[in-house]
């Protein structure tokens, strides 16, 4: 996997940034972790398709100032979370060093072409371990899980 190892600032990776770029499971819990949950905001998501079936993700916010990743910085818009080892796996995987992009599941040719790594990001989020952290996430921020998502307490 090609992943950018150093902070770039040409303006095709700043302008990267007009979307947060969703992580992991593993990798928001380390935000939370971090205390860095102000920035971060619970989106729901779905199969895309006709059961549509929904479940939670927790991911960085979008800054409504300028409509770009909460993480850019303002000055050098840049991401602030490069230098803590914290970027999410979407941002990794988009950078100018690469011709196209990088895909996670090669096998599945379908979802890469309609939705990029981004649907693949969002199943991990449908399991025991992103439930887990949705809970994190809700507890840290005082916020009550919707029925339908009550059953992530137990998970945990």
């Amino acid at each position: 996997m090609s992943e950018i190892k150093h902070a770039c600032s040409c303006e095709a990776c700043k302008s990267m940034c007009w979307s947060p770029g969703m992580g992991t499971p593993e990798e928001i819990e380390k935000l939370i972790d971090n205390g860095l949950t102000d920035h971060l905001t619970l989106q729901s998501v779905d199969k895309r398709d006709a059961n549509s079936e929904t479940w939670p993700v927790v991911m960085p916010k979008t800054n409504y100032s300028n409509m770009r990743c909460v993480f850019q910085d303002k000055q050098t818009q840049l991401c602030m979370l490069h230098d803590l080892d914290a970027k999410p796996l979407e941002c990794r995987l988009a950078n100018c060093q690469i011709s196209k992009w990088i895909f996670l599941n090669i096998e599945d040719e379908k979802k890469q072409n309609k939705h990029g790594n981004r649907i693949i990001i969002e199943d991990m989020w449908n399991t025991d371990k992103g439930r887990q952290v949705v809970k994190k996430f809700c507890i840290s921020r005082g916020m009550i899980l919707a029925k339908h998502h009550r059953d992530a307490r137990d998970a945990a």
